[in-house]
């Protein structure tokens, strides 16, 4: 090595003899010996080049401010320089790019004691890390993680259209997110939640708006393509809530479906709404109040099967009888139920109005109790009734007359009067 230090030194005193000084060299003094050559002024070296021509290579200091010393490292093969288009590339410079202990340092756009150093990790084997020839400015993907590498614990690194994240433990395992090819330009974007969250997964790969089979979010919801990749699709949506609320999905041993609705604003105690309860169904009504119509099941000790007909009609229920009003013209509110009681004043006979022609098939019964008294004469109004008569209740306290009515859909027809006693 030091013969080819000292070869190097002839060569140099050879060239500033044969090249002379350069500018201002007039005042310039030169020691030789036989290891170095020292100048003291503007030395500047010209190089030739292999071809004499008006290209030349010239090597110039810039004035120090003090000693300065470049070394060439002992390098075992042929090397070349790196060089800048920075003229003032120092260390601590302005824009400065210089070397540092197994890396690169730069200074960035202000000179001051902050600065970015690019080191690399001690390879166990050759690595080629290749930037791409972009067609505009870009930047390079960074991370907090200073072991970053494939196969590396908690690791992300790139593969070909994607990204792979090793996860905790470095092993052949790993989660790859890769793209579909895009037809068009799109943006994905991750919302700031103020939450730890994490992103809704599908087994559908080309899981997209409009293809078969997807499931997408839209405001407030989501959207169901169905089968058919087609303009029609479903899309679930809460109203906005007032509470939180949790809706279950039962274990179903078998396959199942919702029930749906045509009213968008079925709820709990909402006008018209019909929601489940413990063993039965709840209709609102018409009204939102306080009262609501319970469809409920006594426990089956077999399968049952109750088959609704396929008719216009009114479903008539067992149970406790509604009571007409006695008075001298009181009304029968059909619908209230199958059984009417009606108790006459003493000694006030009564016309009674139906309140309705009812529906074809529905029958009604009305129960007349007797009071001490003379008798009463009962009249059924005709406009909407058919009787064979009046009805007399005699003076038998405590006796009872049953008369039972049939509706045609136009007037009710009388088609039974029976006489109870007491």
């Amino acid at each position: 090595m030091k013969k080819l230090f000292k070869g190097l030194g002839l060569v140099l005193m050879a060239l500033a003899l044969v090249l002379g000084l350069g500018a201002g060299s007039a005042s310039a003094a030169i020691t030789l010996s036989a290891t170095s050559m020292v100048a003291d002024g503007a030395l500047t070296l010209v190089f030739e080049g292999a071809t004499a021509d008006a290209f030349e290579t010239t090597v110039a200091a810039v004035d120090p401010t003090a000693d300065q010393t470049i070394s060439l490292p002992n390098n075992g093969a042929s090397s070349a320089f790196m060089t800048s288009a920075l003229t003032t590339n120092a260390v601590d410079a302005a824009n400065a790019v210089t070397g540092a202990s197994n890396g690169l340092l730069f200074e960035g756009a202000t000179a001051d004691g902050f600065e970015l150093t690019l080191t690399v990790g001690d390879p166990g084997a050759d690595v080629t890390i290749t930037l791409p020839a972009s067609s505009a400015a870009a930047g390079i993907f960074l991370t907090s993680l200073t072991t970053n590498a494939v196969d590396v614990a908690n690791s992300v690194t790139g593969t070909s259209n994607g990204f792979i994240a090793e996860g905790a433990t470095a092993d052949g395992f790993e989660t790859t997110v890769s793209f579909a090819d895009p037809g068009a330009d799109f943006t994905l974007t991750i919302p700031a939640s103020t939450a730890a969250a994490a992103p809704l997964l599908t087994a559908l790969t080309t899981n997209a708006v409009d293809v078969a089979n997807a499931v997408t979010g839209v405001s407030n919801g989501l959207l169901l393509e169905g089968a058919t990749a087609d303009a029609f699709e479903i899309t679930i949506s809460p109203v906005d809530p007032t509470a939180d609320a949790t809706w279950s999905i039962p274990n179903f041993a078998v396959n199942a479906a919702f029930v749906g609705s045509t009213l968008t604003t079925n709820n709990v105690d909402a006008a018209n709404s019909v929601w489940g309860v413990s063993n039965g169904l709840v209709l609102e009504g018409a009204t939102a109040d306080a009262f609501e119509t319970t469809v409920t099941l006594t426990d089956p000790t077999a399968d049952r099967t109750i088959t609704i007909p396929n008719l216009t009609g009114r479903v008539q229920l067992a149970s406790a009888c509604s009571v007409i009003t006695a008075g001298a013209t009181p009304t029968l509110t059909v619908g209230l139920s199958n059984c009417y009681t009606d108790t006459p004043t003493g000694n006030q006979d009564q016309t009674i109005t139906f309140s309705g022609a009812g529906n074809a098939g529905e029958m009604l019964t009305i129960i007349f109790t007797a009071g001490a008294g003379d008798d009463e004469v009962i009249t059924f109004q005709t406009t909407l009734v058919n009787s064979i008569g009046t009805l007399t209740v005699a003076d038998n306290a405590g006796g009872t007359y049953a008369v039972t009515f049939l509706s045609d859909g136009s007037v009710w027809q009388e088609i039974a009067r029976t006489a109870i006693a007491s």
